[in-house]
């Protein structure tokens, strides 16, 4: 999985849209990946566009969030 998901973010030519980011860091946590799944939060936010950068900083928040509440 953390192959695939570091393959498509990375070399992707378009059409990854915030939903991708999203999926690809909530599967990761889910699988308790959870530096994998910082790391697509960190691509998320370093990204161009300003949706993707802002999906990061939500991704960002829930794992803060989850930390807070006790959580991974």
């Amino acid at each position: 999985v953390v192959p695939w998901v570091r393959t498509r973010l990375t070399t992707s030519t378009g059409g990854l849209g915030p939903s991708d980011y999203r999926v690809s860091a909530d599967v990761l946590d889910h699988l308790g990946l959870y530096d994998q799944a910082r790391w697509v939060a960190d691509q998320a936010l370093a990204h161009e566009d300003p949706e993707i950068r802002q999906e990061g900083r939500e991704i960002e928040e829930d794992f803060s969030a989850a930390l807070e509440a006790g959580g991974e």
